[in-house]
């Protein structure tokens, strides 16, 4: 079957539903991260997730079984590997999606591939939108998922785990000493994190202070001019090995690289919208801790 001859199998089925939706209960109703509402007369059983992290979310709630198709880069934990694999951020396989006859399919915004998207919605494909920039949406989208998927109860324990974690953290250290703190994403060029991004709110809640926190992006590019400027007193990077780092070992004028205090955090941990946020945030705090 090609693919325009699914896109019209899946119209019609769409068409011919329609009229039983009007009449039907709805029993599943969830808000999207784009203010989407999205309804299911019953738990979502054939789900394809675009986006590594809702595939990872997924596998956290006890619902990774039910993940037919996934976005590359969906990594974590093992099982996921195995998942067949229908695109990237760049482009879909809208026949192998579609072969997949999903009821439910996980997502986030790119301009790659928006009118696939379209595609899909326009066959009645109900699309659940996540993008969480702070800890609290990645509560609410645990939270979601469970629902959406009949385990309700579960997404809410996972939720509250990752939230409770957090408050430990900031009753341990959210009330030491405050350090500056200069996060890189990005050495060549420098990119950094704002407050407006969950790694932000991290710094803040292990008691640092974010030098672009007050940034209006979320992934700000910076000059080294501005990072010299604003002194931090520790340098912290997403990797495993201090990659970028030398570019500020000649600036002995900043008060992290004079007394030594750069320090790497696994990416894995601190870079995904999920439950790894429960190391990521500890090994974060204690980074700055060090520096005290």
């Amino acid at each position: 079957m090609t693919l325009t001859q699914r896109i019209l199998k899946h119209l019609c089925l769409a068409l011919l539903a329609g009229p039983l939706a009007t009449v039907a209960t709805a029993d599943i109703r969830v808000t999207d991260d784009d203010g989407n509402t999205i309804i299911l007369q019953q738990p979502a059983q054939r789900i394809v997730s675009l986006v590594p992290h809702a595939t990872e979310l997924m596998f956290e709630i006890g619902a990774g079984h039910l993940v037919i198709g996934a976005a590359e880069y969906s990594d974590y934990p093992e099982a996921a590997k195995a998942i067949p694999r229908v695109g990237d951020y760049f482009a879909l396989n809208l026949e192998a999606i579609l072969s997949l006859q999903p009821d439910l399919v996980l997502a986030w915004h790119s301009s790659n591939v928006s009118s696939q998207l379209e595609t899909l919605a326009q066959l009645n494909i109900p699309i659940y939108f996540t993008d969480p920039q702070n800890i609290a949406m990645i509560a609410e989208t645990q939270r979601d998922l469970g629902s959406l998927t009949g385990r309700a109860a579960q997404g809410e324990q996972v939720a509250q785990k990752l939230l409770q974690a957090m408050t430990d953290l900031r009753s341990e250290y959210g009330d030491r000493e405050r350090l500056r703190v200069f996060y890189q994403v990005w050495h060549d060029p420098i990119f950094t994190i704002s407050n407006r991004n969950f790694i932000g709110e991290l710094i803040t809640l292990c008691g640092g202070e974010n030098i672009f926190g007050d940034a209006t992006m979320l992934a700000p590019q910076v000059g080294r001019e501005s990072v010299v400027a604003g002194n931090p007193q520790v340098i912290l990077g997403g990797g495993s090995d201090g990659t970028g780092f030398e570019i500020w070992h000649p600036s002995k004028e900043i008060a992290a690289v004079a007394s030594g205090h750069l320090y790497s955090i696994n990416s894995d941990h601190i870079s995904r919208p999920t439950s790894s946020l429960i190391t990521g945030g500890r090994l974060l705090c204690e980074a700055i801790d060090l520096a005290r």
